[in-house]
């Protein structure tokens, strides 16, 4: 059985200055960090254990995993698998200056690219999620915390739970506060996913 918890990291510099995040590498504030040692705090409470922790090679989630680990001392995994979903240009750009400059289109299906065809498409993102599992299930079955971000932690449980992408922001979004993180269990005899507690 696998025991998997999904994190999304705390607070970034680009939350507070407005800016599309995506692939942009915006460090954790000073209350993003704050937010992964209460968080550490409350896992430690709730006695949770891992095996190892796997975590996006984007600086804020890195961070929120190295934080984490301070209570557990296990292997760090490093993948650009776990990583937010490219949005190509946007990357970095304030939400006003590209409003401005990269009007949102009047209907967006899965196979849509975002501004000036750039970036990764929810079909594309949710296949890396489907990579992203795999890559995990090959380690062997065990306690996991997985250190990511809101958009592909959205992706992961969607191909999790047989969920279509969103279509024109139509369907299942999955919202997540800063450090915000869902439990579940895998039984892999039964292909049996159980959510156990969405935080």
């Amino acid at each position: 059985m696998y025991k998997l918890v999904l994190l999304r990291h705390g607070r970034s510099l680009a939350d507070d200055e407005k800016k599309h995040e995506g692939r942009y590498d915006s460090p954790l504030t000073a209350v993003g960090i704050e937010q992964a040692k209460a968080t550490l705090q409350e896992f430690l409470k709730q006695d949770f254990k891992f095996d190892a922790i796997f975590t996006s090679t984007l600086i804020r989630a890195q961070k929120t995993a190295e934080i984490m680990n301070e209570g557990f001392n296990v292997p760090i995994i490093k993948s650009e698998l776990f990583m937010e979903k490219d949005n190509g240009v946007l990357a970095g750009m304030t939400r006003e200056e590209a409003a401005l400059k990269y009007p949102k289109a009047s209907f967006v299906t899965p196979f849509s690219y975002l501004a000036d065809g750039s970036g990764e498409n929810l079909v594309l993102l949710q296949a890396r999620a489907l990579q992203a599992i795999d890559f995990v299930l090959k380690h062997q079955p065990g306690r996991y915390l997985i250190v990511s971000h809101g958009g592909f932690i959205n992706a992961l449980l969607r191909a999790i739970l047989g969920i279509q992408p969103p279509i024109n922001n139509s369907g299942v979004i999955f919202q997540f506060r800063d450090n915000g993180y869902v439990e579940l269990d895998y039984f892999t005899n039964e292909h049996l996913w159980i959510v156990r507690s969405f935080k």
